[in-house]
């Protein structure tokens, strides 16, 4: 059964760890997720986060390191093309 949309001025959780991801990137780069999941804990009341959490924050984890890598080799594939004097060619994901 669909869901009705969100009132307004709430947050998804997807939307909100790639916010606690935009603000502090470094949080992208180690493997614990405990610092991450202590902030949804204080911003939630001191709620735990269950399974559908966890792997949200996983999944956004996931796909913002991927973003990252990809952003990086795209750079780095101009750069290449421009020492050559040649035109970049850069593939779409």
């Amino acid at each position: 059964m669909p869901k009705g949309k969100k009132p307004e001025g709430t947050e998804s959780i997807s939307g909100y760890f790639r916010k606690i991801f935009a603000e502090k990137p470094e949080l992208l780069k180690g493997r614990s997720n405990e610092e991450v999941l202590a902030l949804w804990a204080a911003d939630h009341g001191g709620k735990p986060a269950n399974d559908r959490v966890k792997q949200n924050l996983s999944n956004v984890k996931s796909l913002m390191r991927e973003k990252g890598r990809k952003k990086k080799r795209k750079a780095e594939a101009v750069e290449a093309a421009v020492a050559n004097g040649t035109k970049p060619v850069v593939r779409k994901a």
